[in-house]
């Protein structure tokens, strides 16, 4: 239990720095955003060092979840602490997306990704 706590702790404070780090602006333009992440090469290594952590906290949160236990009578049966997991997510993409709603669909839709990638490898 310590550990999910702990990995939800790395989510959220990874995807916190996420959004501080990364400007995104409003109109959004690519070129704006490349020179912005050329010309501050230190603050991009410690964004995509955030993101990623914020990939790896969440896989490892969703693997019990994904990777569930099969009884002999065939039902699934899925342990608390996996929906406690899922349920934590939820709770801290819910309070980045109220902090940054762009920032927080990217992080979500990589996660997502990563973890199905990662469940089928």
């Amino acid at each position: 239990m310590i550990a999910a706590i702990l990995q939800l702790a790395t989510s959220f404070i990874g995807g916190y720095l996420f959004i501080e780090w990364v400007e995104i602006g409003n109109p959004f333009y690519a070129h704006v955003f490349v020179m912005g992440l050329i010309l501050s090469p230190v603050e991009f290594l410690a964004a995509a060092i955030a993101f990623f952590s914020v990939l790896a906290a969440n896989w490892l949160l969703l693997r019990p979840f994904l990777t569930r236990n099969v009884s002999n009578r065939g039902k699934r049966e899925y342990s608390l602490p996996a929906f406690t997991g899922i349920l934590g997510i939820f709770l801290v993409f819910a309070v980045l997306f109220v902090l940054s709603p762009v920032h927080t669909v990217v992080l979500f839709g990589c996660s997502l990704v990563y973890g199905i990638i990662s469940m089928y490898t």
